[in-house]
Parts: structure tokens; sequence; C-alpha cells
């Protein structure tokens, strides 16, 4: 009977221990979720104010009496929570900051766009959270470089490696 005593008040103490650490970790999930939402830019100068933060990431130019536009919103949102902190997703309104649709190129609403250091590819793709995720994956990976021979490889490497150097010193 005596032994039963410390056993429950050590698991009673566990139990105070972990409260703290579990309410910590529901901290850290509502972080998570708060950086994998969608920033938005209604001008020129916040558009490039987030860009030079964040110099890669997914951008919908919309119009909010777009009905098409109103389709892909949810879809955006839900691509983001898909994406989590991998890439930024930014909502430009193109009717407020014309400025930035101009810089686009915006022919019409919405277009998606994956920016990399300024330099903006268009989204084709089908509309929709899992083809907007599996995009923007695709274009973070790194472009492969092809060869003809084993030789080409190689100085291809050499080159690579002494331009790094040079950039580094």
């Amino acid at each position: 009977p005596g032994a039963a005593a410390p056993a429950t008040a050590l698991a009673r103490s566990e139990q105070v221990m972990w409260r703290p650490i579990a309410r910590l970790v529901g901290l850290t999930l509502l972080l998570d979720a708060a950086v994998a939402a969608v920033l938005s830019a209604a001008s020129l100068k916040e558009y490039d104010a987030l860009l030079a933060e964040r110099p890669t990431a997914v951008v919908a130019v919309y119009a909010p009496w777009c009905g098409h536009s109103r389709a892909l919103l949810p879809e955006y949102d839900a691509a983001a929570a898909l994406l989590g902190r991998r890439v930024p997703l930014i909502k430009v309104d193109g009717t407020v900051a014309e400025d930035v649709a101009t810089r686009l190129d915006v022919k019409g609403y919405p277009t998606l766009f994956f920016v990399r250091d300024g330099v903006a590819d268009e989204f084709e793709g089908e509309r929709t959270a899992k083809q907007i995720e599996s995009w923007a994956k695709a274009m973070l990976e790194p472009e492969l470089q092809r060869f003809d021979t084993a030789a080409a490889a190689v100085e291809w490497g050499r080159s690579t490696a002494a331009s790094a150097a040079a950039s580094a010193a």
C-alpha cells in the first residue's frame, strides 16, 4: 500500500509537467498556421516590400468582381495551407494595385505567377488547391542540367565551382 502513493504522486507530477508542454505545442501549431497565411499587397510599394523579404513567392492577381477570381480565392487559401512554409503566397487585387498588374503583364483575372528574383512565370493549370500546390513545389525544385557527355558534366561542375568560389571571395 505504501508503494502505490509515490507512483500516484509521480503520475500527477508528470501530468502537471506535460500540460505546459501541450500548450506550447498548441502555440507552435498556431504559429505554423500563421506563417502559412496568404499575404496581401495593395500597392506596388507593398508588393515590392513583400518580395524584398521573400524573393520567391506565388502571386495571385485577381479582381473582386470576377466570378473566376471569387472561385479561385478559397482554393488559393487552401493551397497556402497545403504548402505551409515552403513558399509564401501573395494576393493582389489588380483593380486596386493596377501598377502590379501592369508590371506582371496581367491579361485577365485571375492570373497566378511564380515569382523568383523578380522573374514571373505564369501558371496555366487547373485552379485547384492541389494543382497550385503541385505547381509551386515543382517550381521550387532546382533546374536540372542535361549533358550529352560525361566530359560536359565534369566541365560544367568545374565552371560552377569556380564561379561559386569567385562569388564567395
